[in-house]
């Protein structure tokens, strides 16, 4: 991440140079040069063409040099990136997977604790199911 914000600042910075160039001269040196005789324009735009031939390509290849290292630096961390949503995908699918298995096993522990719960309360009451035996009232001896 670091190298491809150095990289692309220096692509900005050779860009910058070049354009900013570029518009002083369409601003101002244009306006400047426009009440000059023709001698004196071809004159002072070859000295300018002469220094800047010199110095200017250093920001050109500044700026093409941090564009080039800029998409490579891109390529390298979209490969990382693309790694790292493939491992957060196979961690989603693993827990979506241990998540089924946690709730069959929730169902089958719940399933165990209604079976024991029905169990105990037929063993707490032998007799709950047996008829009851209806008694007579006492009519006393039968003569």
């Amino acid at each position: 991440m670091t190298g491809q914000v150095i990289s692309l600042a220096f692509a900005l910075l050779g860009a910058a140079a070049v354009y900013g160039t570029d518009v002083f001269f369409c601003v101002v040196g244009r306006t400047a040069l426009a009440r000059i005789s023709d001698a004196a324009l071809v004159e002072t735009m070859g000295r300018l063409h002469e220094v800047a031939d010199r110095r200017m390509p250093v920001f050109g290849v500044i700026g093409i040099v941090g564009a080039l290292a800029s998409i490579v630096a891109m390529a390298i961390a979209s490969n990382g990136l693309r790694a790292r949503i493939s491992a957060h995908a196979d961690m989603v699918t693993s827990m979506r997977a241990l998540g089924q298995c946690a709730r069959r096993e929730a169902r089958r522990v719940r399933l165990l604790i209604e079976l024991k719960a029905r169990h105990r309360l037929s063993c707490a009451h032998p007799n709950r199911h047996a008829t009851k035996r209806s008694r007579a009232p006492f009519a006393g001896p039968s003569a």
